[in-house]
This record gives C-alpha cells, sequence and structure tokens, in this order.
C-alpha cells in the first residue's frame, strides 16, 4: 500500500466553479478540502504591492548584474579593447 499528498494553494480573489469542477473530475483517487480565509482588503492591497515591488527590485538587481558582465567582442576581446 502507498500514498502521496500534494498541496495546492490558490491566492485568489474568486475561484470560479469550473475550476473546482474539472479538479473534482480528474480520474483520480482524491480528497478535495478547502480552507477558505477572508483577507482584509487594505491588507490583501499592502500585499500585493509589496510582491511587485519586491519583483521590480528583482528586475532591477538581474539588470545590474547583466551590466557589469563585460561584452565580447571578435576573437574574445572585448568591445574597444586594441588588439594586440
Amino acid at each position: 500500500m502507498w500514498g502521496a499528498a500534494s498541496y495546492l494553494q490558490i491566492m485568489a480573489s474568486e475561484l470560479s466553479d469550473k475550476l473546482l469542477a474539472e479538479i473534482l473530475e480528474l480520474d483520480a483517487e482524491l480528497t478535495v478540502t478547502m480552507h477558505i480565509q477572508t483577507v482584509d482588503q487594505l491588507k490583501a492591497i499592502k500585499t500585493i504591492k509589496g510582491k511587485i515591488s519586491d519583483i521590480g527590485r528583482m528586475k532591477a538587481e538581474e539588470q545590474k548584474q547583466e551590466n557589469r558582465k563585460p561584452e565580447q567582442g571578435i576573437k574574445g576581446r572585448r568591445k574597444g579593447e586594441p588588439e594586440l
């Protein structure tokens, strides 16, 4: 006998009936439980703005790292570097 457990977290303002129906119609023996928690709208907005800000910071950091990499020209020379 064996078993497996999977965890799926959906954070959304709505859960469509179609999605729930598709999950329940899967050709597998499974138990579906739902834990629904209301969230204060102001707290939700603050959380989302924080996530968006985090993503922006990550993108900026990645761009900085890309800009720090030396560009390679012909024969492995850096652009603007004199030929020896």
